[in-house]
């Protein structure tokens, strides 16, 4: 809930320091927790709505804030991996970037270089 609004939209997820909002309007809000008041099951925020998107508004086909799953991974060669992400996205990565823990993958990076890793997911794969 805003100032002006009853309903902004549904939380997707929630990581550390924010929860990933999804309005009505097909719009992505990444909001800091330290926005958030919340009260029994809704949360409330002290901005209007048009507040709320200037300042947390995303592109909702950017990858989600977190620290866990970010896609499958489709193939491997010597130097990378081929991870598929949501919304038919794909991803590069050199290995150096990774850490192998079990049968996960975890990535050695900020989500600014992550996503400088995007290629066109009807690229051929390497070999």
């Amino acid at each position: 809930m805003s100032l002006n609004s009853p309903y902004i939209g549904h939380v997707n997820k929630e990581t550390i320091d924010n929860l990933v909002v999804f309005e009505e309007q097909n719009e992505r809000n990444d909001i800091p927790l330290s926005e958030i008041k919340t009260t029994g099951r809704n949360l409330l925020m002290d901005l209007a709505m048009k507040e709320i998107s200037s300042k947390f508004l995303v592109n909702r086909s950017n990858p989600l804030n977190v620290e866990d799953f970010v896609g499958y991974i489709m193939n491997e060669t010597n130097d990378k991996i081929v991870v598929f992400g949501d919304y038919v996205q794909r991803y590069d990565i050199p290995k150096s970037k990774i850490y192998n823990v079990g049968s996960n993958v975890i990535l050695n990076m900020n989500d600014a270089e992550f996503l400088t890793y995007e290629v066109n997911n009807y690229t051929s794969l390497p070999k």
